[in-house]
């Protein structure tokens, strides 16, 4: 045989037509419409046990825990449980609990800044606090300074926020008292902080820091001198007064009034009458 002869001879099958375009889009979306079908039917399942759900999953343990590195110092161990108490005596679930209408609640505990609640599963509600530190007595321009010795003191934190909390007299003394107009305490704050350093140059700091309805500063050393800034130009003033402190005597004594509001010079009042060479006052 020859070689033509002896190749076997390949016969394909024949291809099945294409089915028609029509065809295919309806197997297409029947099967979406089974899959929508059948996740509707699971939704409303889920939904129909949610009740059921929620409460197998009770609230047993409420853990309150420190924002910061530092342990919680300030806030009452008692009033958060009480807070944890009533939370669990009004049956609350993992997951029908309303956190923030719980932080809220832990917000109102004397000396609790913020609060973030998280849910721990299977039954346990993380609170963590963010506590107050005090930094400053304050004293609004509308505080009534009649009050009870026992009475919650206003301060300023270290965010320059006011809050009010029962400090011990001790503590409370300890603190530099600032005041000023409502709105205003982390503006006086700041300003205090600004005059740590530089006043630390002639040994001296500053217990008290005013700021008055005018806008304008007074400021208090530790030695009972008080120093008139006035509205303007108090940095450069401040400047001035602690550049001739070391080689004025009349400067240093204790209880002495310093009105700094003059353009190149001051005035000192004390129990000697001291007083510096008059000078033009200027309006600020």
């Amino acid at each position: 045989m020859s070689a033509t002869n002896r190749q076997s001879t390949r016969v394909r099958a024949p291809m099945a037509a294409p089915q028609p375009l029509h065809r295919r889009r309806a197997v297409v979306i029947a099967a979406t419409l089974s899959a929508m079908t059948a996740a509707a039917v699971l939704v409303w399942l889920v939904l129909g046990a949610m009740p059921g759900i929620a409460k197998s999953l009770p609230i047993e343990r409420v853990v309150f825990v420190s924002a910061a590195a530092a342990p919680l110092t300030e806030v009452s161990g008692e009033a958060l449980k009480r807070v944890a108490d009533a939370l669990r005596t009004r049956g609350a679930s993992m997951l029908q609990l309303d956190l923030t209408g719980l932080a809220a609640n832990v917000k109102q505990v004397p000396w609790v800044r913020e609060a973030t609640i998280r849910r721990q599963f299977p039954a346990t509600i993380v609170v963590a606090i963010d506590e107050h530190r005090a930094v400053a007595r304050w004293m609004a321009e509308t505080h009534d300074a009649n009050v009870e010795a026992d009475a919650p003191t206003m301060l300023v934190n270290s965010y320059g926020e006011a809050f009010t909390a029962v400090i011990a007299d001790e503590r409370r003394d300890l603190l530099p008292q600032l005041a000023g107009p409502d709105g205003t305490s982390a503006e006086v704050l700041t300003r205090y902080a600004a005059l740590i350093a530089p006043l630390a140059a002639i040994e001296r700091t500053p217990i008290e820091l005013v700021l008055t309805a005018r806008r304008a500063w007074q400021l208090k050393l530790d030695n009972g001198t008080t120093v008139e800034l006035g509205r303007a130009d108090t940095d450069a003033r401040i400047a001035r007064f602690i550049h001739t402190y070391p080689a004025l005597a009349p400067l240093q004594v204790a209880g002495a009034i310093v009105d700094m509001r003059y353009q190149t010079g001051f005035t000192i009042r004390n129990n000697l009458a001291a007083t510096a060479p008059n000078r033009k006052k200027s309006s600020t």
